[in-house]
């Protein structure tokens, strides 16, 4: 069984797209089982929040490094700690010399949502030379525009 780490990264305002996403994956677990793969998909709400010397943020930092997918959720706001996954996110696929993670950025479509859509377009233009995929994704998720 091939496991395929998935991180889903988003500040608390999308907790409900986040356990949309969970029954995504579910549903793309039942289709791959025959296949031998299982996604194994994790939030910052999936890890213990400890006492540690290390700080939290580098334990979801470790992870991303090791995923194979990461899937970024934006609505109203660009978070810092979300923004600083997807450059440890996009280190890591050139350290990986571009084989690994494969990076999703979505920007929930709405009118509380306007203002920063415009605000992410350009961010991701201009940091990473790609664009966002601005879609209802709770719902335009499953048309399987993400990928092992």
């Amino acid at each position: 069984m091939k496991n395929v780490k998935v991180f889903i990264a988003s500040s608390a305002e999308l907790d409900e797209d986040k356990l949309q996403m969970d029954l995504y994956f579910s549903q793309k677990n039942k289709g791959y089982r025959k296949r031998a793969i299982c996604f194994e998909q994790r939030t910052w709400r999936d890890f213990p929040s400890y006492l540690s010397e290390e700080h939290l943020q580098n334990r979801y930092d470790d992870y991303i490094r090791q995923c194979d997918i990461v899937i970024f959720l934006f609505h109203t706001r660009l978070g810092q700690y979300t923004l600083r996954e997807l450059q440890v996110a996009f280190e890591q696929v050139k350290a990986s010399g571009g084989k690994r993670p494969k990076i999703y950025i979505y920007a929930k479509r709405d009118e509380h949502g306007a203002a920063l859509l415009e605000k992410l377009k350009q961010y991701s233009e201009q940091e990473y030379g790609h664009f966002c995929d601005c879609l209802l994704y709770t719902s335009d998720a499953a048309d399987d525009r993400i990928s092992v």
